[in-house]
């Protein structure tokens, strides 16, 4: 496919520019973007892991529901003891009280945890709100 060269600079685009793999792979294309100026400070805030509410809340729900699945392999266990039984009086169930609280309890306090993340900002959370606007001030939204 030989295309002659376009010479596009200094233009406003309004249709689609077709580039020869050849050319980007070598380096001979140059973009042009808004860009923002990341600090390597600002940088280490965005990747790094925070201790934010939001994610203890994900951590308790993933917990309760390891809960669950232990509780629903209990189930399973006594419908197949009680299956195997001969005296269907024998077979006792081996999930107690504190099961069933301890799921209600992980759940609630994600609630909890997710209500107290909307209203308290990290430090990250304020970067990227910042580098949002950016790019919508730049219009490159």
């Amino acid at each position: 496919m030989s295309e002659e060269p376009q010479n596009i600079t200094n233009q406003n685009l309004h249709k689609t520019i077709v580039f020869d793999e050849n050319k980007i792979k070598s380096g001979d294309l140059k973009i042009e973007v808004e860009a923002y100026p990341l600090q390597e400070s600002d940088f280490e805030t965005i990747i790094r892991s925070d201790n934010t509410p939001r994610e203890w809340a994900f951590r308790l729900l993933f917990g309760a529901l390891a809960y669950i699945i232990i509780l629903i392999v209990k189930i399973i266990d006594l419908l197949i003891a009680f299956g195997k039984a001969v005296n269907k009086n024998d077979v006792s169930s081996k999930i107690v009280n504190y099961d069933w609280i301890s799921i209600i309890v992980l759940i609630i306090s994600f609630f909890v945890l997710i209500i107290i993340g909307k209203y308290f900002t990290t430090r990250k959370d304020k970067l990227v709100k910042k580098i949002r606007n950016h790019f919508k001030s730049a219009k490159n939204v």
